[in-house]
């Protein structure tokens, strides 16, 4: 068994956590694969081998991250290339998708055995349509596709319809249309429900809505949802997806957001679930027989 490390370097620590973690592998009979441009941070030790990052992608079993969510998100675009399932060791703060802590790597010892379990995250295709004829520019998202303003603090007008129905108008700082791995990401800090990852829905979550009664909307996993700016709209405004690529919407272009064909595989060697991790990360407190504690008890 091989494993692509792609580390972040710019963590604190990342280059002896990322020797450690190749020390692991190697203790443990994984070879260790890296991108040949990390051959001067990292150096020698650890035994792993330096290589073209798209043979080392295409020769690997597995990737291995190391870093924060963000780095998640990075590799993860890799992993769906390449169809090679995904595994995190967190060097952030929060790492809610990371599989493993730095003091876990002990953890590491059951890959080579087979004691792990694949989980399967959903994506978002997102055909960003220019308006100028031109062809659409094609994105995937393991989190989310957002539509918000620019710099000025004007609301951005939006109109959002779904399967080509009547849409709905929307005025708020922006929208968020998440999977259901995302909603624990900007959706959640927006007011949007934490959703279990395993479900398949995409949830549309606006951004300080002016109407009060505009909350988060779920849908079905094959709606196709349709995004234009509105016929009132006159603030600039932007796509971003996962936080990293993005573009401009100008006069006359629409987002089409869907499910994707394509998935996420993901390696869980923790037996934790999803609402154990939820208490852990987010610091959540549960009673004994299942109840969660409500504040005044």
């Amino acid at each position: 068994m091989q494993a692509l490390v792609i580390p972040n370097l710019d963590k604190q620590n990342a280059v002896s956590s990322t020797r450690a973690v190749l020390e692991r592998l190697c203790a443990s009979g994984i070879g260790a694969l890296l991108d040949e441009r990390l051959r001067a941070p990292i150096g020698e030790a650890g035994g792993g081998r330096f290589m073209p990052f798209r043979e080392a992608a295409k020769a690997c079993d597995l990737i291995l991250s190391i870093g924060g969510d963000g780095t998640m998100l990075h590799a993860a675009r890799d992993a769906v290339a390449w169809d090679k399932p995904l595994l995190g060791v967190n060097l952030g703060r929060l790492g809610f998708m990371t599989s493993l802590e730095l003091s876990e790597l002990q953890r590491l010892d059951a890959l080579a055995a087979g004691n792990w379990r694949e989980e399967r995250r959903m994506l978002l295709e997102c055909l960003h349509w220019p308006g100028d004829g031109n062809a659409p520019s094609r994105y995937l998202a393991l989190n989310d596709v957002v539509a918000t303003k620019g710099a000025l603090s004007r609301m951005v007008d939006l109109d959002v319809s779904c399967d080509g129905g009547r849409p709905m108008h929307i005025r708020a700082d922006g929208v968020i249309l998440s999977t259901p791995t995302g909603s624990t990401a900007y959706a959640l800090s927006a007011g949007g429900p934490m959703v279990e990852p395993g479900m398949r829905c995409i949830s549309m979550t606006p951004i300080c809505p002016h109407s009060l009664q505009m909350r988060t909307v779920i849908f079905g996993p094959e709606r196709l949802i349709t995004l234009r700016p509105g016929q009132e709209a006159r603030s600039e405004i932007y796509l971003t997806v996962d936080g990293e690529q993005g573009a401009r919407l100008e006069e006359g272009a629409r987002l089409e957001i869907r499910r994707s064909s394509r998935e996420l595989r993901l390696i869980a060697l923790r037996e934790a679930g999803f609402y154990e991790i939820l208490s852990d990360k987010f610091k959540l407190h549960w009673l004994e027989g299942g109840a969660s504690e409500r504040i005044g008890d």
